[in-house]
This record gives C-alpha cells, sequence and structure tokens, in this order.
C-alpha cells in the first residue's frame, strides 16, 4: 500500500471516528453543551445501561410478549426497533399506529416545540438560563413543573402546528386541560419518525433545534428499571420515559373540550412507556432507537422487550 492512500485511508477512518463520537454528546454543533446545565444538583451527562443479568425466565417472558405484540394490533404492548444510522426499520409489532396515553413521552415534542420557537426568535440564550435548567429537568428527570409551565406557554396551536408540520397527524403534544380538545396522544409509527428526524437533524446539524433536542435526550437518567435495565454497560443510553396510573379520556373519544368529559367517557390507563435510545461504539449497527409502549402497568414489559428485541434484531 502507497503511503498517500494509506494516509488516505487513516484519515478518513479518523474523521468517521470523530463523526460517530460527535454524534453521542451532549455538545451541539452550535456550542450549546447541556453538561453545563445541572439537574437536582449535578450536571448532566451521558449516561450507560444498567446490565442486570437477563434470566432464562425473563427470556421467556419477552418472547411472549413478542408473540402476543406481533399477533394481536390491539394487545397492549406495541414496539418498534430501527437502525438510526440507516433509517431502517429492523422490527415492529403489527400494532404500531395504535393510539396511546402518552404521559411524560410527550415532553420531548413540547421541549422541540419549545427550542424551535427559541431558536427562530434569534440566538439561543447561554445555557445558564433557566430555562434550559427547567428543559432538562423536564427531560432527565421527568419533572412535571417545567413541563406544565413550557405547555401553557407554547398554547395548544402552536404545539399543534409543531406536530403537524413534521406530519405527525395521530400525535396530540399537548396537556389535556381547560376547554382544550382531548391531548397527550401517541402511537410507536409517529414517535419513532420523530426520533429519526431528530438523529438525521443532529447528522446534519440543522435544524438547530432538533440537534438540541435530541442531544438533550443523551442526557436523561430515568429508565433504570424499565428499557435500561438489562443493556449493557458498555453502551450509552438516552430517550425518555413515561408513566401514568389512572383515569384519562377515552382513547377513541372522538373530541371535544376537555373540561366538558363525563366520567363514563373516561378509561383507565396503566402506561409504562421507554423511548430507548441506545449507542453501541464499534458495532455495525451502533445508534439504535427502540419505542417500546405498554399500557400493562409493568415497567418489566420495556425491560424484557429492550433486551430481548436487541438481541434478536442485532446481536
Amino acid at each position: 500500500m502507497s503511503r498517500r492512500l494509506y494516509l488516505i485511508l487513516f484519515f478518513s477512518f479518523v474523521s468517521l471516528h470523530a463523526l460517530a463520537q460527535d454524534l453521542w454528546e451532549l455538545n451541539s454543533h452550535q456550542g450549546h453543551d447541556w453538561s453545563l446545565v445541572s439537574v437536582q444538583g449535578s450536571a448532566l451527562s451521558l449516561e450507560r445501561g444498567v446490565g442486570k443479568t437477563f434470566t432464562p425466565a425473563f427470556d421467556k417472558k419477552y418472547k411472549e410478549l413478542y408473540d402476543q405484540s406481533m399477533n394481536d394490533s390491539d394487545f397492549p404492548v406495541q414496539w418498534q426497533i430501527r437502525d438510526l444510522e440507516k433509517g431502517e426499520i429492523l422490527g415492529q409489532s403489527i400494532g404500531v399506529e395504535k393510539i396511546f396515553y402518552g404521559a411524560s413521552i410527550i415532553k420531548i415534542f413540547t421541549a422541540g416545540a419549545l427550542l424551535k420557537s427559541m431558536t427562530e426568535s434569534g440566538s439561543l440564550p447561554a445555557p445558564s438560563d433557566v430555562r434550559f435548567a427547567k428543559l432538562a429537568a423536564m427531560i432527565s428527570v421527568s419533572d412535571n413543573n417545567p413541563w406544565q409551565e413550557f405547555d401553557r406557554l407554547l398554547g395548544l396551536e402552536q404545539l399543534q402546528n409543531f406536530t403537524t408540520s413534521l406530519g405527525l397527524k395521530a400525535t396530540r403534544a399537548w396537556r389535556s386541560i381547560d376547554n382544550r380538545p382531548v391531548g397527550n396522544r401517541i402511537n410507536v409509527k409517529e414517535t419513532a419518525e420523530f426520533i429519526q428526524f431528530l438523529f438525521n437533524s443532529t447528522k446534519k446539524a440543522s435544524p438547530d433545534w432538533a440537534e438540541l433536542t435530541f442531544r438533550l435526550m443523551l442526557g436523561t437518567r430515568s429508565g433504570k428499571e424499565k428499557g435500561r435495565a438489562y443493556i449493557s454497560s458498555d453502551f450509552f443510553t438516552g430517550g425518555k420515559t413515561g408513566s401514568y396510573a389512572g383515569l384519562v379520556p377515552k382513547l377513541s373519544y372522538p373530541g371535544g373540550n376537555y373540561a366538558t368529559i363525563s366520567l363514563k367517557d373516561q378509561e383507565k390507563v396503566q402506561v409504562q412507556h421507554h423511548v430507548l435510545l441506545v449507542h453501541r461504539p464499534n458495532h455495525a449497527k451502533p445508534y439504535l432507537a427502540l419505542i417500546l409502549l405498554s399500557n400493562r402497568g409493568l415497567d418489566s414489559d420495556c425491560a424484557f422487550l429492550a433486551k430481548g428485541l436487541m438481541g434478536r434484531f442485532v446481536p
């Protein structure tokens, strides 16, 4: 091999390696560094899988979930796993358009809408701006207080325009409050499409708000009993969790104002969701997204599915 060819190959490898590293950092191309933002007394940092032992009994439960979700589009657990780098769906259940109560998963749309509003209004404030601390708390530890504040600040129309502009027709990224139409509705398909958009935007460093939203999700601390539980501690994790048990407007409710909904138009949900991002350095498919939605009240659904699906589709 000539010295010139060797140098070309070497620098190509270094450049690709640098790009891969750059995709999984809290510091954006614009220079905004989420690691300078503190949540509950400590700075945001990259998180990893927990690495708990996945026993044969757990594998059996995973296979039961897999089989049921592959044969029943109305089963209360639906999922998708995708290769973010190629934009390829590796596998999915048959009910990816089934509507779920979103719980705190909706906060990723709130964050995106707010950051879009901030970037389009001019230059971003410094990381010390109180809004960034609130955003980080809303995503990293799922603090509800800033969510309520930002949801009201943005308003129904802006949140609705945000999702529809991205082609997300089933997603309702606003809270069900006051005289608003019923909100907080997601499905696997559109949530996965939103994550893919954020990842693609991070690769090309545009639009700014999408990259900032994706990088913020890399500092998520929740999910240790959900999707992160059996993922190797050699792998980096990010994303967003969502949990809620209680009465909500029926998922089939056609519309109308939230304030007028009667008890007969409500139903009980027990959602335990995880939008899980995984980075596996030095693997053929290094960047994965797993959209895991469950309405059975069990953290373990996400935990078993995450480990089992990765073993099946990206061993």
